[in-house]
């Protein structure tokens, strides 16, 4: 990968899976792309945290893809606060230096719309 790719958000691929899925679908491969350029010393730390709550996100995305009603409010409440921890994390590594600032701006441009997205779905779950 070039160093100026690191930076840039892979362009969005097409699918038969729900935009919100399909959008961290883009933003996951992202941030696993960029979590491989984190020093060696952040392997066990930071980079498998970020990693680990970044795989969270998708798992419980696709969960409640399949879900009925009433469980899919408990999933996305779940997908929600793994959305909130991986800002937290990206955070520290930015601050920590692991992470440029430029690449945390990225980071957020993709986290954002989808953590709008999961609060529509849930609001619309919960409604029911």
């Amino acid at each position: 990968m070039k160093s100026e790719d690191a930076h840039r958000p892979p362009p969005l691929a097409d699918s038969s899976l729900l935009p919100v899925v399909e959008a961290w679908e883009q933003a996951l491969v992202w941030l696993l792309r960029t979590t491989d350029h984190f020093p060696k010393k952040a392997r066990l730390s930071v980079t498998l945290r970020i990693e680990q709550t970044a795989l969270e996100v998708m798992d419980g995305l696709v969960t409640a893809t399949f879900q009925r009603r009433q469980q899919k409010v408990a999933t996305l409440d779940a997908v929600n606060l793994s959305l909130t921890r991986l800002r937290v994390f990206l955070r520290l590594a930015r601050e920590l230096r692991y992470l440029p600032t430029d690449a945390h701006e990225v980071a957020i441009r993709l986290i954002e719309p989808v953590g709008q997205q999961v609060g529509a779905w849930r609001r619309a779950s919960a409604q029911g």
